[in-house]
């Protein structure tokens, strides 16, 4: 493929061809059998009809491989267990909605926030501007600070949280893998214009 990425391309063409290229991907997925391995040799030729650069896609010449000699490669779906991803939105609206009422009043307003409420609001404030002041750049780096100096419960807690992240499993589409090479090729380049013009007769 090298050697196409130095040919003159047409700017958005590449663009262009990744929507093209997805839109055969997602029918390529619905036909494609999910319990075994399939094998195909496609053989593509890909034209810029603006700057004349004209190339071949083909299976590059090898033998065995992960791709048996082919050019692509399918692998059957994988079900496989992997940590839940709980949204932290709907962590926080559980957690709030158990906690917010707790030690009101019945006949408080609506929208009157309890005091543990509260108190965890001021904590996670005051966590994000300890983080902000000791350049803590990421969620799973301030977190574990966090646990690591002020957690008073941190066995209970990681053990609730380790039942939400082992809920899942899951079946991820098998890995698709390609062994072909982008050929230059010379040839005549064709007219454009007369290639919409058939097509507006075709259409009309």
């Amino acid at each position: 493929m090298k050697q196409a990425a130095e040919l003159p391309w047409t700017d958005g063409a590449g663009k262009v061809l990744s929507k093209l290229a997805a839109v055969i991907h997602k029918q390529e997925m619905t036909r494609a059998d999910r319990d075994s391995d399939s094998f195909s040799d496609p053989l593509l030729v890909v034209q810029d009809l603006r700057t004349g650069t004209t190339v071949m896609l083909a299976t590059k010449p090898h033998e065995g491989g992960k791709t048996h000699g082919h050019g692509y490669r399918r692998c059957p779906d994988v079900e496989q267990r992997i940590p839940h991803k709980v949204p932290p939105g709907l962590q926080m609206g559980v957690l709030i909605d158990m906690l917010v009422r707790m030690m009101v009043p019945k006949d408080a307003p609506d929208d009157e926030v309890g005091p543990l409420v509260e108190a965890a609001i001021n904590r996670i404030a005051e966590a994000m501007e300890e983080a902000r002041e000791q350049t803590i750049n990421t969620d799973k780096e301030l977190a574990t600070h966090w646990k690591e100096r002020y957690a008073k419960h941190k066995p209970a807690v990681e053990a609730a949280i380790s039942r939400l992240k082992d809920m899942t499993l899951s079946t991820r589409a098998g890995d698709t893998l390609v062994q072909v090479e982008g050929i230059p090729i010379e040839m005549a380049l064709m007219d454009a214009s007369v290639l919409l013009e058939q097509h507006e007769e075709v259409t009309a």
